[in-house]
């Protein structure tokens, strides 16, 4: 083979490697993103629960799962719903505490339970996990939108006590129209 056919096969197999290689670099980048993307929507997805559209003349129930609450001493945690609703009228909201793992944190958190801006609960969760209801009798207005917001705190003043305790337990959200 001449060194002419010898260079220009080199050439071709010189392009054709840069070409496996920048599409192997563009595959590898956008496996990245989409990883990111994933992480970016499982940490929103943690922070804004499911939302609740209230039906006519209905009783609607969401239940969240919060699993494994992970809270050191000075830390706060944060989930919302979003409720809206389909008719005016007056409604009840209805907030129940089910445990499902005892790690022994429960007394060691502090929860504070607004509607919008006003307060509706602040206590203890072994309170609540102790089967108390916590009730508010509110009025929506058609297509306007509510919010709930759960927050999970420990205070600074948690001592060593705490230190590998967990606790999970599910909410059951229930929306009831009065008449």
């Amino acid at each position: 083979m001449s060194s002419d056919k010898l260079v220009a096969r080199s050439k071709r197999y010189a392009r054709h490697n840069k070409f496996i290689t920048f599409l192997f670099i563009a595959v590898a980048v956008l496996s990245v993103l989409l990883v990111g993307l994933l992480v970016y929507i499982f940490v929103i997805k943690q922070n804004v629960l499911d939302d609740v559209i209230i039906v006519r003349d209905g009783v609607n129930e969401v239940e969240l799962v919060v699993d494994d609450l992970e809270l050191v001493p000075g830390t706060v945690k944060k989930y919302d719903i979003v409720m809206k609703a389909k008719d005016s009228g007056n409604y009840a909201l209805s907030i129940i505490y089910n445990e499902t793992l005892d790690g022994g944190m429960k007394p060691f958190v502090d929860v504070q339970i607004l509607y919008g801006e006003e307060e509706i609960y602040n206590g203890s969760l072994s309170y609540l996990i102790s089967g108390k209801e916590v009730l508010k009798e509110m009025s929506f207005d058609r297509g306007r939108m509510y919010k709930v917001t759960f927050i999970y705190s420990m205070s600074e003043s948690v001592g060593n006590e705490a230190q590998r305790t967990t606790t999970s337990f599910d909410i059951n959200v229930a929306i009831m129209k009065e008449d």
